[in-house]
């Protein structure tokens, strides 16, 4: 799935890639052809199946708008906090259909 890009360090087209994180639960990553972009998603314990976290800050501001405005993410209905930031948890409204 191809969406369009509006974030801090990367204005552009790229490839959704769905990936299985180790400990379960997907993982988004953006990719282009010059290479990766940005990996959406961060792994938190306690997510529910369909439910992704995702990374909105420091390199990654700009990612939330992206997906939401592609359909991809719902509004958050909750935060966590995974060190000093707390991250939007989202759900995800896409069949990953890569998924690996």
């Amino acid at each position: 799935m191809q969406i369009k890009c509006d974030m801090k360090y990367y204005k552009g087209t790229a490839e959704l890639s769905f990936h299985t994180y180790a400990n379960s639960g997907t993982a988004i990553t953006l990719e282009s052809k010059g290479g990766p972009v940005a990996t959406a998603t961060v792994w938190v314990p306690g997510l529910k199946v369909g439910e992704v976290a995702i990374k909105d800050y420091s390199e990654n501001e700009g990612v939330f708008r992206t997906l939401y405005n592609a359909g991809v993410i719902g509004m958050p209905h909750r935060h966590v906090r995974t060190g000093y930031e707390e991250v939007p948890v989202c759900k995800l409204l896409v069949k990953p259909v890569n998924s690996q």
